[in-house]
């Protein structure tokens, strides 16, 4: 059965939350030393790169307007960027120049993609990603202060 695009459009706001809902996770368990937690959670994010570039193939190989499969392509690289750097390599990356700005600007760019991905799609709903990524943003701010 072929997966309807209006289907897949709700799975990326399902996906787009659950990345924001398991970011602010992941912080929290940063402040409080859950490093196992941690650690857990960034690779169930990691693995949510699969259904989002199977979506964005969905979405190129129906035909449909370009942004459907532009957007989500930061956070791909991003969730990449996670694998290699926190999980294969265990840089410290965090603390260098080049990388740490690679890290951000995919960070940023793919949460905000994803964002825009589901205004454009789910425009009702999109309210509700928006508060989440807000919060998701405080919790890491605040994780960050907590250093």
């Amino acid at each position: 059965m072929a997966l309807n695009l209006n289907t897949a459009d709700i799975l990326m706001l399902a996906i787009a939350v659950l990345i924001n809902l398991l970011l602010t996770i992941l912080f929290l368990c940063r402040i409080k030393g859950f490093q196992k937690w941690e650690d857990t959670l960034g690779i169930v994010l990691i693995i949510l790169a699969l259904p989002v570039m199977l979506i964005a193939m969905i979405n190129f190989f129906a035909g449909r307007t370009w942004w459907t499969y532009i957007l989500p392509l930061p956070i791909i690289i991003f969730l990449i960027l996670e694998l290699f750097f926190d999980y294969i390599y265990e840089l410290d990356f965090r603390k260098t120049g080049i990388l740490i700005i690679i890290y951000l600007f995919f960070y940023y760019t793919g949460l905000l993609g994803l964002i825009g991905y589901v205004f454009l799609t789910n425009g009702q709903l999109a309210p509700l990603l928006l508060v989440i990524y807000f919060i998701h943003q405080l919790a890491a701010l605040y994780a960050h202060r907590k250093k």
